[in-house]
């Protein structure tokens, strides 16, 4: 699949202006330089990069199998050695590229972006992979998850949450507005002023309501994006860590959330989730041993042992049907009715927000 999705991806190395020749091109051209960019990409590649080597550029143009372009700036992050990173290190630097796809890494031998493979041992009991875990020594997983942590980034979304004034400008580009003013300046050229200034009125009223719809989004949005702490095998203990420093191959705990914060494949206990923002279908989901949780579902009932289902070997995922709100309560407890701290099934996690 990575392979796949490399090959469908291609890059094109380029050079972006500075911020001063921005500026600099904007006043000399009373802000058309600002407006063609904006609404023209075409235009923003021709006028704002030009071609460069990809080891050196400091954006990359990506296109897609559909001929999208997305220009992406790209980060340099200052990285120590190992035996894992070596490949990706020049002057002690990271060459990183963080898309929608996932994050690229340049490798220096390969002379291309790529999507780094980090192999972590899935055993197939959970006393197998707790009993590998405490056996590191705190030096040898420290160094395990700082290459994770370069390789994979953070447990993010990437979503780029935009700030006020870039809502502004949205609204004012959008080619409805700009068709709106363009029609007021003939009206009032033509001496229409009444119907100019009535017209002005209402464009300018619904104008102000999109921007407030936006703000309200945003906030929602970042609300949304809070971050909480997650159960996590550290250093031979279970520590509580900030979901956004989740890794691929962490332990964890798999507790009662309204919005689970990685895929993770259950080691140890039973869980009732809801998948029904990713399904779409309303009825809760019973999984065993062996089954994935997957970022973004409701998880309503997590417990350490098999109290759920009578057979969990027969199947690993089973759809509990016919659940009314009536029969809820004696299927599913309520989350305050068991302790959280003992009880909760345990996995491994295979992905976080960069779905490398």
């Amino acid at each position: 699949m990575v392979s796949t999705l490399q090959q469908s991806i291609n890059f094109v190395a380029r050079t972006h202006i500075s911020d001063l020749k921005n500026a600099f091109y904007n006043l000399l051209t009373f802000g058309m330089f600002y407006v063609v960019c904006r609404l023209s990409k075409r235009m923003e590649i021709i006028l704002k990069t030009s071609p460069a080597i990809l080891s050196e550029a400091n954006c990359v143009l990506l296109e897609d199998q559909y001929g999208q372009y997305q220009i992406v700036m790209v980060k340099r992050i200052p990285t120590r050695n190992t035996l894992v990173l070596s490949r990706y290190i020049k002057d002690h630097c990271c060459t990183i590229l963080d898309t929608c796809y996932g994050r690229f890494i340049y490798d220096y031998k390969l002379d291309k972006f790529v999507i780094p493979s980090y192999i972590f041992n899935v055993k197939k009991s959970f006393d197998d992979v707790y009993q590998s875990y405490i056996m590191k020594s705190k030096e040898e997983e420290r160094t395990e998850n700082y290459e994770k942590t370069i390789i994979f980034g953070k447990n993010e979304l990437g979503m780029q949450i935009p700030e006020l004034s870039e809502i502004f400008l949205n609204q004012l580009f959008d080619p409805l507005v700009l068709w709106e003013i363009i029609s007021l300046i003939i009206w009032i050229s033509i001496n229409y002023i009444i119907y100019a200034s009535v017209a002005s009125i209402i464009f300018t009223a619904m104008f102000v309501i999109e921007i407030n719809r936006e703000i309200k989004n945003r906030n929602a949005l970042l609300r949304s994006l809070r971050v909480s702490n997650v159960r996590a095998l550290r250093e031979g203990a279970f520590r509580s860590v900030p979901e956004c420093d989740i890794l691929p191959g962490d332990i964890v705990y798999i507790d009662t959330t309204d919005n689970f914060t990685c895929d993770v494949e259950i080691l140890k206990g039973d869980v009732i989730t809801d998948e029904s923002f990713l399904t779409g279908e309303a009825v809760p989901i019973c999984k065993g041993i062996g089954s994935i949780v997957y970022s973004g579902t409701k998880v309503i009932k997590s417990t350490s042992s098999s109290v759920s289902l009578n057979n969990t070997k027969l199947e690993k995922l089973v759809r509990v049907k016919n659940l009314t709100r009536s029969k809820a309560s004696s299927f599913v407890a309520p989350v305050s009715s068991f302790d959280q701290t003992d009880n909760s099934a345990i996995g491994i996690v295979l992905k976080t927000g960069k779905k490398n």
